[in-house]
């Protein structure tokens, strides 16, 4: 069956976005623009939640986790993306996971370490019908930090915008969790002897590179 009014509507859709103003557009079936929904975006949530990471060392690390996918029986092409932050961080979006997430969360992300995310927004991969991608955007702003009102475990809200083959740009609210975590400073060994004395040396267990902000120590 042809519906009449899809080719009127897919004109006008194209007059408007070329900036030519209608005035019959609103009088067309919405029936026929929500079938048009291509780009699914939606947020990832549980323990592979988007956090947002203050390393106290003037690094502040992005990780944002969703899944993309179409119903568009020819699938779609991604051509261009960008994201919009609650600060005005300069973020360096060009990390892998392993670089980004911290050692001891890395298996409650792990299944997304593989993920065709990068290869989409980046190299046009194509997301075909059925086949949802889920995968981490990872950042890493240098020279930054979170405001200290903003306290650990809060939600603030940033944009994912991405636009398909077909001209059309769709954007979704990403809320991420804020995090607070510092780096352990480098303990160095000291000599208790003369410097060609065997044995005068301390040796110290190695810790973890990054501890919580807040560490409850159990009693002794």
């Amino acid at each position: 069956m042809i519906r009449p009014f899809s080719a009127s509507y897919e004109c006008a859709r194209r007059l408007l976005a070329a900036g030519i103003p209608l005035d019959y557009i609103e009088g067309l079936p919405r029936k026929v623009g929500a079938r048009r929904n291509r780009l699914h975006i939606s947020p990832l949530g549980g323990t592979c939640s988007s956090r947002v990471l203050d390393l106290k060392d003037e690094t502040v690390k992005y990780l944002i986790a969703v899944r993309l996918s179409t119903n568009v029986s020819a699938g779609i092409v991604i051509t261009n993306w960008s994201t919009t932050m609650p600060w005005d961080h300069y973020i360096n979006w060009e990390y892998d996971p392993v670089d980004i997430v911290p050692v001891e969360d890395q298996p409650s992300y792990q299944r997304l370490f593989d993920g065709r995310l990068s290869a989409v927004l980046n190299n046009k991969l194509h997301i075909s019908s059925g086949r949802p991608i889920d995968g981490l955007l990872c950042g890493c702003a240098p020279f930054s930090s979170i405001p200290k009102s903003t306290p650990v475990g809060s939600i603030v809200h940033a944009q994912l915008s991405l636009t398909v083959d077909s001209g059309e740009v769709y954007s979704q609210d990403i809320e991420i969790v804020v995090d607070r975590r510092s780096k352990r400073a480098i303990e160095y060994q000291k000599r208790t002897g003369r410097l060609f004395d065997k044995g005068c040396v301390s040796v110290q267990k190695s810790t973890s590179d990054y501890e919580r902000e807040k560490v409850h120590s159990a009693p002794r």
